[in-house]
Formats: structure tokens, sequence, C-alpha cells
């Protein structure tokens, strides 16, 4: 059996990297200024010089350091993707004990659109993904100390899990391996450590950039700012649309300019709260929009293919945590609370696919668990799911 599933695995991994080769041969490269960012910033990094950007977390940018820029980036990207199929596999063999549903969320990871799109756009969804997926299969396995290591290395990437990954950890220990409150403890007290030991560098880094302690980027203000201001009606971040930076611009101090957008966002949401809670189901909607939203990705084809691919997913996804919360609900719950999590900060500062994608794993975890539960309650259905059963 174990023979078995190890061939539909290599099929899996063989589909995603044709789908994934195919889009990285014959996508041309976008040039989107974020990853011109983070190549400027590894081109920096090789060269022994400070990060000039420093709304950049400096995981990624190092990876390109070492890979280069170009083929190597790409290379390294697909590679990541194709490690990220394994995961969903996996986590969804952990959540479900279920080899079919596995092999589906597998098999939906493998030729998820945007999952092979940005394996070839050169930004960090790909490696945050992998990182946050190995992180929660550690979890599910009682590995912490390894799981505390890619829960830091992905806030590296991006900081976005920085306030959940704690909770996360101690959840996992007392709820789902039924721990005691003093292992719970010594978990958490683990993070912490590790946290300081790998989050340390980066500190004494931006301390060389700028003078002063800062914990994680310059990116807060900005983020916060851009979605809480008079110009936004969107839920967006498109300059000049839906921010104008213009009067910040003055403050030469990177860190003092940072504060200074996070203030004006701040008071902005004081003076106008009701405009900040009419902004929230905007910003929620463009969130989970089934197409893009930005104007060069507006053709027919990339609309009919966004809307053939998330329309079926989100439903199933919804059946799939109707059909499965209440059996599964401890094993479900630290994916929901990331879904959740991460829903609310986009919703409360800007909102785009690109900021879903981190989020689709487990939405494709869940509907392809959805997919299994409605074709098991037709004849013709198990028909169908018959030959991934005999891996079980």
């Amino acid at each position: 059996m174990k023979a078995l599933t190890a061939n539909k695995l290599f099929w899996l991994l063989a589909i995603a990297f044709v789908v994934r080769g195919l889009v990285l041969m014959l996508l041309p490269d976008q040039h989107f200024p974020d990853t011109e960012s983070y190549r400027t910033a590894a081109a920096e990094i090789r060269h022994l010089h400070l990060i000039e950007n420093g709304a950049i977390m400096p995981l990624y940018p190092m990876l390109i350091a070492i890979v280069g820029a170009g083929w190597g980036q790409k290379l390294a990207d697909l590679a990541l993707s194709l490690v990220t199929v394994w995961l969903v596999y996996a986590i969804a063999l952990r959540i479900y004990r279920d080899e079919t549903i596995a092999l589906i969320a597998g098999f939906f990871c493998a030729v998820w659109p945007h999952f092979a799109f940005f394996a070839a756009a050169g930004l960090t969804e790909t490696l945050f993904i992998t990182l946050i997926l190995a992180a929660f299969l550690c979890c599910y396995d009682r590995r912490f100390l390894l799981a505390s290591v890619f829960f830091v290395l992905s806030i590296l990437t991006r900081p976005a899990i920085e306030l959940l990954a704690p909770f996360l950890i101690a959840f996992f220990s007392f709820a789902i391996h039924r721990e005691s409150l003093r292992v719970v403890a010594t978990r958490v007290a683990t993070y912490a450590l590790i946290y300081l030991a790998l989050m340390a560098p980066w500190w004494a880094y931006n301390y060389a950039r700028y003078g002063q302690f800062v914990r994680l980027d310059l990116a807060g203000g900005i983020v916060l700012y851009t979605g809480n201001n008079p110009l936004n009606t969107s839920g967006g971040g498109i300059t000049t649309k839906d921010v104008d930076f213009a009067r910040f611009m003055t403050i030469e101090n990177p860190v003092q300019r940072n504060e200074a957008m996070q203030n004006a966002a701040v008071q902005f949401i004081k003076a106008q709260p009701l405009h900040f809670i009419a902004m929230m189901p905007v910003k929620f909607a463009r969130l989970w929009r089934p197409w893009p939203y930005s104007d060069e990705y507006q053709n027919r084809l990339v609309v009919l293919v966004s809307l053939v691919s998330a329309v079926p997913t989100f439903i199933l996804a919804l059946l799939g945590l109707a059909l499965t919360l209440r059996s599964n609900f401890l094993r479900l719950l630290p994916c929901l609370a990331y879904l959740g999590f991460l829903t609310l900060v986009h919703v409360v500062t800007i909102a785009s696919v690109r900021y879903r994608v981190p989020l689709e794993p487990f939405v494709l975890v869940l509907a392809a668990a959805g997919f299994v539960e409605l074709l098991r309650r037709v004849a013709l259905g198990r028909q169908l799911l018959a030959p991934l059963s005999s891996a079980r």
C-alpha cells in the first residue's frame, strides 16, 4: 500500500511539474515592482551592502542572492512549489486520516492556477506558503522545535503570521496533542527562544541601517495607511489611485516616515469609524474575489480560468467545512484560525487576490474533503474514487 501511495504521489508531483514548467516557459517575466525590489535587495546582499528598501524582509532576497536572479530564482521557486504539493497532501492526511481526500487535495494543489503562476512570478508567496505549511505539518506531527523554526523563517519572509504563531503552537500542544499546561508553556518558551535567536541577526542588521531597533520592517505604516486614507474606496493598494504618499516624502528618516504613516492611518480611522467599518466588507470581497482586480489581468482568458477554478473550489470548500467540521473540529481549527486571522489582517489593511494566495492551500484541503464526501454519497462517485481508495 505504501508503494501504491508513493506511486500516486509521484504522478501528482509529475503533473505539478508539467503545469508549473509550462507556465514558467510560456509566461513572460511580469516585472512586478516587488519582484524587482527583491532582486535589487539580493544584489545588495551579494555585494555586502545594506538593503535600501526598508519594506522588505530578508529571507527571500537571501534565497535569490544564493541561487541567482533569473532562472536560478525561478527554479528555486519551482522546487518550493513542488514541495507545497506534498505538504498539502500530508496536511490533509493528518487532518482527515483519509488517503483519498489527501490525494485529491494534492491534485488540486498540483493544478491550481495561482500556485503555478506565483511559482514563476518571483514573489514571496511561494516561499512563504512552503514555510507555513511545513510549520503546520510539524505541529500535526508533534515536532514543535522544527515547527518553531519554520514559523520564524516564514516571519523573516513575510511578517503577517507573527502574532498568531505562538498561539498556534500552544493550541496544537494543548488541544490536539493533549499535553499538560507545563509542556505547553515549555513549547511556547522554546518558540520564543527560537524567535529571539533567528530574529536577532535581523535586528542587528536593522540597527546598523537605522541606528535604532526595528523589529520587522518598515512596511507596516505603508500598508495600514494605504488601506485607511481619504483616497481609498476600493480596498486595494494601487499608488496614485488608492493612496498618495506625497505628504510623507519630506520626512527623511525612514523609521519616522513609517511611524507618521501609521499614526495618520490611526487618526483617519478614529475620525472616520463608519467609513472604516463600511470598507471592511469591501476589502473582504476584494480579497476573496474569484478573479483578479488589476486592469492588466482583465483579459477573457485570465478571468475565465480564474472563475472556472475559484468558484467551484470555494463552493466545495464551504461544503467540505459543513460536512467535516463536526468530526474533525480540533484538527481543522488551527487552519480556520489561520484563514480567519490573515483575512482579518487584510480586511483592516489592504486586500488583493495576491494576499489570498497563502490562504488557498487550506481552502484546497477543505475543497478536497467536500469533493470526496459529495462523491461518496452516490454510487457513480464511489466508483470514480475506487482507484484512489486502493492506496488506503
